[in-house]
């Protein structure tokens, strides 16, 4: 692997001490170009951290002074803390890891840890009773067979009477479909300009197909779709991070003095506080559950603490007049909502396609 290039200057970025070589002989720190690669970034990502002094160090600051880490990598002070990104990939992995494990997939979709044995009855019982009616059917002359699907088309009708979904489509738009076949064969007999666009087709089989797969049963499908949204979630603030790096370089597009990775140091830096908060915050919340105390207050104070965190880390990095770091905070927390509500809504469309 290549080294980095070697300063000009023979003075110790983390110490001050005068230099006689690449490395400071009073702390260690190599002598090299600040501006990092993204390819040592991606090299650096996937290396372990130490569990040792310095990875309590750099959690003791991450936490406790917000900013303050970004601050000391950006102005070359790196020997006493870990990379911002193994830290970040240390905390990531621990946080996906925790969340993958928190949620165990049953052949009813995403439950959560706590739900788990529920679940597993329910669908041993779900999956006796259509045994059962299966065997049933097998058994029943054709007249009975008749009697049976008449009720099967009246509990049909009832649930696709109230259809509507979170995109808007309501029973109108099904036209009086109850399956994908029927959909199809409606469709075919209309006009062009009356035929529902690409998406719209897509979306209502897919919502059909479900129904027909969970015999019409619109509580069980949203429950196993907040199930597979619940499971995807977190990885939109995986997504998001590079985003917010962007709207950081845009924000702060005056100030010369930064480098954009130095935008993506202080956004891996906000995110890895963020992932041990939540984490903290389900914790508690798990611990409140279990002596049956409702956690939405905790929920309440962790936002309130991550919002303060992001505040106080914007102000002590970016060292800007008092309004000036009110505007641009509030402005970037608009568009990191906007862009988490943007991923949210296409993670909840896509969980309904992976049912």
């Amino acid at each position: 692997m290549a080294q980095k290039k070697e300063r000009l200057e023979k003075k110790c970025l983390n110490c001050n001490a005068d230099l006689h070589g690449r490395f400071c002989h009073n702390c260690g720190q190599a002598n090299t170009e600040l501006k990092e690669s993204v390819l040592s970034m991606i090299k650096d990502f996937f290396a372990v951290p130490p569990i040792d002094g310095k990875f309590f160090t750099t959690l003791k600051y991450l936490l406790f002074r917000p900013g303050f880490l970004s601050k000391e990598y950006v102005s070359g002070k790196r020997t006493a803390y870990l990379l911002p990104i193994r830290i970040y990939s240390f905390i990531s992995l621990v946080f996906f890891g925790y969340l993958y494990n928190y949620f165990f997939k049953t052949e009813y979709g995403y439950i959560t840890n706590g739900e788990f044995q529920k679940g597993s009855q329910e669908y041993q019982v779900k999956a006796k009773e259509l045994e059962e009616k299966a065997i049933y059917q097998l058994k029943m002359g054709s007249t009975d067979k008749d009697k049976n699907r008449d009720v099967l088309q009246s509990n049909i009708n009832n649930v696709l009477s109230n259809y509507k979904d979170f995109l808007g489509f309501t029973h109108q738009d099904l036209k009086g479909a109850y399956d994908v076949r029927t959909y199809d064969s409606i469709q075919n007999t209309l006009r062009p300009s009356e035929r529902a666009n690409y998406f719209a087709a897509l979306w209502l089989r897919n919502q059909l197909m479900l129904l027909e797969k969970y015999d019409y049963d619109r509580m069980a499908i949203t429950k196993l779709t907040n199930d597979k949204f619940n499971k995807l979630l977190p990885k939109i603030l995986y997504i998001s991070l590079p985003f917010m790096a962007f709207f950081l370089t845009l924000l702060q597009s005056s100030r010369k003095e930064f480098y954009v990775l130095d935008h993506v140091i202080f956004t891996i830096h906000l995110y890895s506080t963020t992932f041990i908060l939540i984490l903290t915050n389900i914790w508690i919340g798990s611990m409140l559950d279990w002596i049956n105390l409702k956690s939405d207050v905790s929920d309440g104070l962790f936002f309130i603490l991550i919002f303060i965190y992001w505040a106080m880390a914007f102000k002590n990095f970016y060292l800007e007049s008092k309004w000036k770091t009110v505007l641009k905070f509030l402005l970037l927390v608009f568009l990191t909502v906007f862009l988490i509500f943007l991923l949210a809504y296409g993670f909840a469309i896509f969980s309904n396609f992976e049912l």
